[in-house]
This record gives structure tokens, C-alpha cells and sequence, in this order.
């Protein structure tokens, strides 16, 4: 009879949605996570902050966390991008807490910082991406164009080099080693030591984000401006929008899974966007309550085929992460362990740890645990 009630009980807690802890916060990290990478000995780097211009970078080897802070050379500072280089140091960028309209910059090498502090740079001094390019040399991408890194100091890359707006979002390098740069007035390409745009009707008129798939086709997409999102397929331009199937024409993110197939994140506000994916030709759409939220601003291909999403702003919903595995979408919340639904940011380590940043703490789980889990 016991045994009987148990099993009762049981099934009525895993109807009513009931599972075991699959994520564990982190509560040595005071600060949002914007950005991380990890380096070849598999040390992990994490660029935090509050957003208003305090944090640190947080460096975890193993089970150890070291925080950096301005008695080891490095500025306070919200720290919003953090990159490897090839030469194995680490660059960090972000905006200062000291000063306003000033970017902090900073490089750890040989076991020491070296910082640079541009003061009065941008009145929205923000550092939306930095960059290595073919020859080592390091751009950043910011509101006041890009920043160049010289010798001794940074060169200030303007519109007299071709830019087509100041407003710079992203920098990629596809793999035929093409510089391309996503702006608030379009997209151009660097070669020949300029900026190039494209006299194409059919590409969208502002881009936040860039991405290459393996078919070296580049994706370009528009958090905030309702166009769609357009692909260059090494010939000419083509945009994609609701009417072609899109879930949004908002687009914060792009992402491609191992099976080949594309994934665009729908943000618009807390009541509409979703995923799109496009697969073989045919796009499939995905929104709330099938997924956790309505808006969708960060995706994570995993390296196990699942697709990790969540969206940073506020909405009704207390199920901020979303996981779509073997055609199946699973839900997770503070009964997962995810202290909070609004989600700014995800990353997958080498040992299949996905980190996940909210506003409200870090938290991390293993993908392959979970998968069993949810297979099981």
C-alpha cells in the first residue's frame, strides 16, 4: 500500500510539472555575464557588469575563480565583449565606471593587464564586439566607429574610410578571410583598405547582427528594425520576411545547427517574436507558449544537436529558457533551477556546461545530463 501511494504520488508530481534540479547557480559571480570564450587550456574568461559601468572579468580554471579587479591592473568597468586571440592572451572590452562617455579596453598577457582608457569617445560608449582580424590586428566595434589597435595605442576608424554610419554592431571574418561589418545604415565589406557598401535593393537597411553558416553564406538581421533578415550567397543579396514565413521580421539572432539547419530569433516585444528555422527551403515557426517567452534575443547551437534559446526582457512568463531537442521543445524555470526567466546570455564550454547569465544570477547545467534526462 505504501509503495502503491508513492508511486501515486510520483505521477501526480510529474504531471503537474514537477522535475529534479537540472541547474545550479553560481554565486561567485556578483555581476551579469555579457560575453565568454574559453582558451586552448580550457580556462574560462567571462566579461561582467551591472550595466551602468561597474564589473569585473572573471577568469575559472577547474573549480577555481579568480576575479580580477582594479589592484591587478585592470579598470572597473561593465565589461560587455571579451575575446582569445591567436596568441593566446586575452582582450576585454566595456564602459567605464570612473568616467562618462569613456570605453575601457584591456589586454591580459604573460599573466599581467595592460588597460587602455579612451575618454570622451562616444556619448553611447558601448562595445559591441571585438574582432580579430586575418593579421592579428584587433578592431571594436562601437557607437563612434571602430577602434583600431596600433603599437602603442588605438586608431579611431571613421566614415573617411567608407563606414557607412558610425553605429557599429558587428565585425566578422568569414573563412575566405572577408572583413564584414554590420552597421545601423547597412552592411559593407573591407578590402583594399576601405569600407564597401552594397548598391542592392534587396538587403535590409540596418543590421545588429552577422553570421556565416557552412555553406559560407552570410546572414545579416535587425533586432530593432522590422525588416527581416537578408542572405548574401556569394553572388547577391536576397531578404526573407513574415510574408516569405518568418516569425518576426525583427531579427536579434542567428545561429546554425549541426544538421545544417537555420535558426533566427524573433524580438520585437513582450508580447510577440519567436524562432523561425529554415530548413531544406521551408521555414517552420515556433512562439509562445510553445516556447518559454515571447521574445527571443539569444540562441545556442549545442554540441549535442539541441538548440538553446531565451529572451532578456520582462514578460509574464517565469519560463525563461527553451530547449529544442529531437523535435521537441522543453520548458525550464526556477523549478529547473533557473533563478530567473530574463536571460541575456548562453555559452557551452568544452565539457558541455551550458552557463546561462540572467538578471538575476548565473547559473549552469550539464547538456549531456540533461538530454539523458529529458530522453529518458
Amino acid at each position: 500500500m505504501y509503495r502503491f501511494c508513492l508511486s501515486l504520488l510520483l505521477v501526480f508530481f510529474e504531471m503537474a510539472g514537477y522535475s529534479q534540479t537540472l541547474f545550479k547557480p553560481e554565486p561567485d559571480f556578483k555581476f551579469l555575464v555579457f560575453s565568454a570564450c574559453e582558451t586552448s587550456d580550457s580556462t574560462l574568461w567571462f566579461a561582467t557588469g551591472d550595466g551602468y559601468g561597474s564589473g569585473v572579468v572573471a577568469m575559472k580554471k577547474g573549480s577555481a575563480l579568480k576575479v580580477f579587479s582594479p589592484d591587478d591592473g585592470l579598470p572597473d568597468a561593465t565589461y560587455q565583449r571579451i575575446i582569445a586571440s591567436a596568441d593566446g592572451s586575452v582582450w576585454a572590452g566595456g564602459i567605464s565606471s570612473q568616467e562618462s562617455n569613456t570605453i575601457v579596453l584591456a589586454n591580459f598577457k604573460h599573466s599581467k593587464w595592460t588597460s587602455w582608457v579612451i575618454k570622451n569617445y562616444s556619448a553611447f560608449p558601448v562595445v559591441n564586439k571585438i574582432c580579430e582580424l586575418p593579421d592579428g590586428t584587433i578592431w571594436v566595434a562601437t557607437f563612434g566607429g571602430i577602434l583600431e589597435k596600433t603599437d602603442t595605442s588605438w586608431h579611431a576608424i571613421g566614415q573617411d574610410s567608407g563606414l557607412l554610419d558610425m553605429r557599429i554592431n558587428d565585425i566578422i571574418v568569414d573563412r575566405s578571410n572577408r572583413i564584414w561589418v554590420a552597421t545601423e545604415a547597412g552592411i559593407c565589406q573591407f578590402f583594399d583598405g576601405r569600407f564597401h557598401g552594397f548598391e542592392d535593393a534587396y538587403i535590409i537597411p540596418a543590421a545588429t547582427t552577422l553570421y556565416e553558416d557552412t555553406r559560407n553564406y552570410i546572414w545579416a538581421g535587425g533586432k530593432f528594425g522590422n525588416e527581416g533578415i537578408s542572405v548574401f550567397d556569394g553572388i547577391k543579396w536576397h531578404t526573407y520576411t513574415m510574408n516569405d514565413g518568418l516569425v518576426d521580421n525583427c531579427v536579434g539572432a542567428i545561429v546554425e545547427d549541426n544538421l545544417g539547419r537555420m535558426w533566427f530569433g524573433g524580438y520585437y516585444d513582450g508580447m510577440s517574436g519567436g524562432i523561425t528555422m529554415l530548413n531544406n527551403g521551408q521555414f517552420h515557426v515556433f512562439a509562445f507558449p510553445e516556447l518559454g517567452k515571447h521574445s527571443v534575443d539569444c540562441l545556442l547551437a549545442d554540441n549535442i544537436g539541441g538548440i538553446w534559446c531565451g529572451g532578456s526582457l520582462k514578460e509574464r512568463s517565469r519560463l525563461g529558457l527553451s530547449y529544442y531537442r529531437r523535435g521537441k521543445w522543453h520548458k525550464f524555470g526556477q523549478k529547473e533551477g533557473i533563478g530567473n526567466d530574463r536571460i541575456f546570455y548562453l555559452f557551452e564550454d568544452y565539457n558541455n556546461t551550458l552557463w546561462v547569465s540572467t538578471i538575476n544570477g548565473v547559473f549552469t547545467g550539464n547538456i549531456v545530463a540533461i538530454a539523458q534526462t529529458l530522453d529518458h
